[in-house]
């Protein structure tokens, strides 16, 4: 009797425990795979904001681009191209500041933004150079070639298209992230 109350009591024992340390085992596993999918969704959502960003910066070169053909056309006063240009400018500045929040989610993309920021700094000194203050000294001294609408276009669409590349690269990284 003694023998059957001892084998009871320790099959019990031993039940209760291996419920416990396997309770304990899931408990880990299922937090750890818990973190690695909090940490897949928020790198995801922070690439996902840059791309949209990307947007709008695209979005934003086009309508430069479009006042750019305006004033070479005469359609517009200086003084309106002037406010287009520094609302795109603003906007752009207030997206690459965004952007910049989220480069610790992105080391990989942050020279190709870099290298669009150097872009956009470009022809933004060329279009101040040639349209804001035409007839103003320039510490810069640009080629008359560099200051021709031609130019200035060219260069706003390859800003553009790069933009549209960096949001491309930046789908194939959520791609390797769902893997």
């Amino acid at each position: 009797m003694d023998i059957t109350i001892v084998g009871a009591l320790v099959s019990g024992v031993v039940g209760v425990a291996g419920v416990l340390i396997g309770g304990f085992l899931t408990y880990k596993l299922s937090h750890r795979s818990e973190m690695v999918l909090v940490r897949k969704k928020i790198k995801i959502d922070k690439i996902q904001e840059t791309q949209r960003g990307l947007y709008v910066i695209a979005r934003q070169l086009g309508q430069l681009s479009l006042a750019l053909k305006r004033i070479e056309n005469k359609k517009i006063s200086q003084e309106e191209f002037r406010e287009i240009s520094d609302q795109v400018q603003d906007e752009c500045g207030a997206i690459i500041r965004d952007i910049r929040v989220n480069e610790v989610f992105m080391k990989t993309s942050m020279n190709l933004i870099e290298d669009l920021l150097k872009q956009t700094y470009l022809f933004h000194d060329l279009i101040y150079d040639a349209y804001i203050y035409p007839n103003s000294l320039s510490v810069r001294n640009y080629h008359p070639d560099l200051l021709e609408y031609e130019h200035i276009e060219s260069l706003i669409m390859k800003a553009t298209i790069f933009a549209l590349e960096i949001k491309e690269s930046l789908d194939e990284q959520i791609e390797l992230e769902l893997k």
